[in-house]
């Protein structure tokens, strides 16, 4: 199975008014209805990615205070009202005045079902394997308000809408994250997933020194070898000290004129093949530095840029694939194989811009796939999170 996810752009309206008189660690500003221009309270205003975020009050103002500084995704969402994000540098000193275009998705009869019948319990737990993951830490984790989902599951695909924010508590990770889903698609022939849309994080508090240290280590766990620490490693020059070893992959294309992804223990090897799969796949034996994945004459001090053809294998050898990973993705006939996290990536636009905390835009233009894909929602750490 494979397994990616993305982020997708909302176009709404927003005005930005130049504001003089504030720290640069704070942003400010209003959220207003589209079509009534009255102020719109309880909106969710947030850096999306980070623990940074707030709730407008009754004059549609909001306050984020002490934002980092650098390139991120402003979301605001209120129930029925489209979510809004436009992309925004935290240093620029400005006021920000929001304008929510109401929703036009009405629920009818058919997706307003009668919550809790069997039929509709079966969709929220197919969501969850899903969405939040079958790993060790989704085990921790709750989706604490499923009654906001609504579904459309056809012969040919599953989606999945939210009416409101979904909050998903993390005690694996110790956090509680809200979730602006966009869209959730499973495609039932191609066995494919792919979701979209904005988090933000709150660190629960712990109960015991005992679960504090856990979530040190966890999320410590979570955080090596994940795309994020690949990304700051490319945009530091250091994969290989950190861990990440790329090589350049060369696929041959079958019959039905698709390409194929398989295994990756060896050089050349066959996918256990569908009917008229015939699939060859060659790793290349050099390893790539960082340079050969960065465009040079477009980097700068301040900013990397990452601009690559074909596609990618990523290794991340301090740490081996999971038990769950396996029998998941496809499960090995010798049982539990010992063998390092191994990713796909590819790009899918000219180039993307990596921020020095790792995070990079444009989101959709790389495509992650293998390990990185599977560990999804319960395996998600914010941008501003650094190993103690």
């Amino acid at each position: 199975m494979k397994l990616y996810f993305s982020t997708i752009i909302a176009i709404l309206l927003i005005l930005i008014i130049p504001f003089e008189l504030f720290s640069q660690s704070i942003l400010i500003g209003t959220v207003e209805d589209g079509e009534t221009h009255k102020p719109i309270p309880f909106a969710n205003v947030f850096l999306s990615n980070t623990t940074k975020g707030a709730i407008s009050d009754e004059q549609g103002k909001f306050t984020i205070k002490n934002v980092p500084i650098g390139r991120f995704d402003l979301i605001a969402s209120a129930i029925g009202f489209e979510t809004l994000k436009i992309t925004l540098q935290t240093s620029d000193k400005r006021s920000y005045r929001i304008i929510l275009k109401p929703s036009n998705n009405q629920l009818n009869d058919i997706t307003v079902k009668a919550r809790k019948d069997k039929s509709w319990i079966d969709k929220v737990t197919f969501f969850k394997n899903n969405f939040i993951g079958i790993s060790e830490n989704a085990k921790y984790c709750n989706l604490v308000n499923p009654e906001v989902l609504y579904f459309n599951d056809t012969l040919n695909s599953f989606r999945a809408y939210a009416r409101d924010l979904l909050i998903v508590e993390n005690r694996g990770l110790g956090y509680r994250l809200k979730y602006a889903l966009i869209k959730f698609d499973y495609d039932y022939k191609k066995k494919k997933i792919s979701y979209e849309g904005y988090p933000v994080f709150e660190s629960i508090t712990p109960e015991s020194e005992k679960e504090s240290n856990r979530w040190i280590e966890n999320r410590k766990k979570a955080y090596l070898g994940s795309i994020r620490h690949f990304m700051k490693s490319l945009y530091k020059r250091q994969l290989f000290k950190n861990g990440f070893i790329v090589q350049r992959v060369i696929e041959k294309i079958d019959k039905s004129g698709k390409v194929r992804q398989i295994t990756l223990h060896g050089k050349k090897v066959n996918f256990y093949p569908t009917p008229a799969d015939t699939i060859v796949r060659v790793l290349l034996p050099d390893t790539l530095s960082a340079d050969k994945l960065i465009d040079t004459d477009q980097s700068t001090n301040g900013q990397t840029v990452v601009s690559f053809q074909g596609t990618m294998q990523v290794v991340y050898f301090y740490e081996l694939e999971s038990f769950d990973y396996q029998q998941t993705h496809s499960p090995p006939k010798e049982g539990y194989l010992k063998s390092p996290q191994l990713s796909i990536m590819r790009m899918t636009s000219p180039s993307v811009v990596i921020e020095p905390d790792g995070h990079f835009y444009d989101p959709l233009g790389i495509l992650f796939e293998w390990y990185w894909s599977w560990e999804l929602v319960s395996e998600m750490l914010p941008f501003d999170y650094e190993i103690i």
